[in-house]
């Protein structure tokens, strides 16, 4: 039974570096602007966030956050205020336009997956929903553990 799995968990590893592959390409296709910085904004949509934050929800560098908010900000998507309880600080959240962004992005990628979809029957999609999500949740808590596990370095950002 181990060897099924790992030949299961094998092909399920090509297949999600081919489906990664794929979703980069449809939005150069589609036009999503500064694809990289897409889901920095959807994780605006919740509220405003200091950069740091972001960095961390993203799983990315400081500096490559602090990137994008300027490419986003000289778009007018975002905008940086200052924090109320530590003015040194700044908040970044999201504009209308790129809430507006936010939901053509969600609309143009929910219709492509509804349009793989088609001949699927409704058990399939749930089922697979169901797993992906699965998938998805262990790989949050992967990596909280593994932040959680890392030491602190005096003067590691």
């Amino acid at each position: 039974m181990t060897e099924i799995r790992d030949t299961a968990i094998e092909g399920l590893s090509t297949d999600l570096t081919r489906t990664f592959r794929h979703i980069a390409a449809f939005k150069q296709r589609y036009g999503v602007p500064d694809p990289a910085s897409v889901p920095l904004l959807f994780r605006l949509l919740d509220g405003p966030k200091r950069a740091t934050e972001l960095a961390e929800l993203l799983h990315v560098d400081l500096s490559v956050v602090s990137r994008q908010i300027s490419s986003l900000a000289g778009r007018d998507l975002v905008a940086k205020t200052r924090e109320n309880t530590d003015r040194r600080a700044s908040l970044v959240e999201i504009t209308d336009a790129g809430r507006a962004l936010t939901a053509d992005v969600e609309r143009i990628r929910t219709g492509f997956i509804k349009s793989l979809m088609t001949d699927w029957d409704d058990a399939d999609v749930t089922r697979f929903a169901d797993y992906f999500h699965r998938l998805a949740e262990s790989l949050e808590q992967s990596h909280s553990a593994a932040r959680c596990a890392r030491p602190h370095v005096p003067g590691d950002q």
